[in-house]
């Protein structure tokens, strides 16, 4: 793996980016991390894993679900 980090907050929060603080972690501004990071996302979207992990999710829980009917 490759270090990258992200966050999540609300747009008033963000908004005061750069005025209240300039930096809050450790892997920001690295080229090759966001280059690894932007990969990762790109094989997530191009092999639709999201709809897979539900397709395969929604799979294990009917079997689940007849197994806990049966026993």
């Amino acid at each position: 793996g490759f270090p990258v980090a992200a966050i999540a907050v609300r747009p008033e929060i963000v908004a005061k980016f750069g005025g209240d603080m300039r930096y809050f972690n450790t892997f920001g501004g690295n080229s090759v991390a966001i280059a690894a990071a932007q990969a990762t996302l790109d094989v997530i979207r191009d092999e639709q894993l999201v709809a897979n992990a539900q397709r395969v999710g929604a799979f294990l829980r009917k079997g689940l679900g007849e197994l806990q009917s049966r026993l």
